[in-house]
């Protein structure tokens, strides 16, 4: 069975009887602006009319990442397009989330991996296209549940910007197989 079969299966155990899905697909969810848009695509997401399931990581078999939001739950949304790629913020009520963090500090030095269960108030979800079921499924339920859309979400406007930036290890690699003949 494939990672995200497993994932699916996973996530279609936790529905409520006579619970149906309404999409699901794979998307990206990450926790911070900070950090660049990731690209592995590896988390994966089921919608159905209450609630959004959420596997994080499909390659863990550990499924403790995985999370669910319900719609009542969710306050606000932004949405932003990046190319072809269709960028979503949910602003929610507090959820505990598992998350990585190093497990050992020293002055400025952080090592190791550890988890720690805190409360998050923001989902960022990425699809690879607008038209994809999961993300068609998340905006009609949006919609229906008459959440409010935000006009302008820096967050995300922020990201898209970092997106298009170029990234100084890729440079270093390219300018090397230049400098190789390659």
């Amino acid at each position: 069975m494939k990672p995200f079969d497993r994932a699916s299966e996973a996530l279609r155990q936790r529905l409520i009887l006579g619970e149906s899905v309404l999409g699901e697909g794979r998307t990206d969810e990450f926790l911070s602006t900070t950090f660049r848009v990731p690209s592995s695509g590896r988390d994966y997401v089921l919608v159905t009319a209450s609630r959004i399931l959420i596997a994080k990581d499909v390659l863990r078999k550990d499924r403790s990442w995985d999370f669910e939001l319900s719609w009542k739950q969710v306050r606000e949304f932004a949405e932003h397009d990046l190319g072809h790629q269709w960028l979503l913020l949910l602003r929610h009520d507090p959820i505990v989330r598992t998350r990585h963090c190093p497990k050992h500090r020293f002055l400025w030095m952080r090592w190791g991996n550890a988890e720690v269960a805190a409360p998050e108030t923001e989902t960022y979800l990425r699809f690879s296209r607008r038209e994809t079921a999961a993300a068609e499924a998340v905006r009609v339920q949006l919609a229906v549940q008459n959440v409010p859309q935000t006009e302008y979400a820096e967050d995300l406007v922020a990201i898209a910007k970092r997106s298009k930036e170029p990234n100084p290890a890729s440079e270093a690699v390219l300018e090397d197989l230049k400098r190789r003949g390659r």
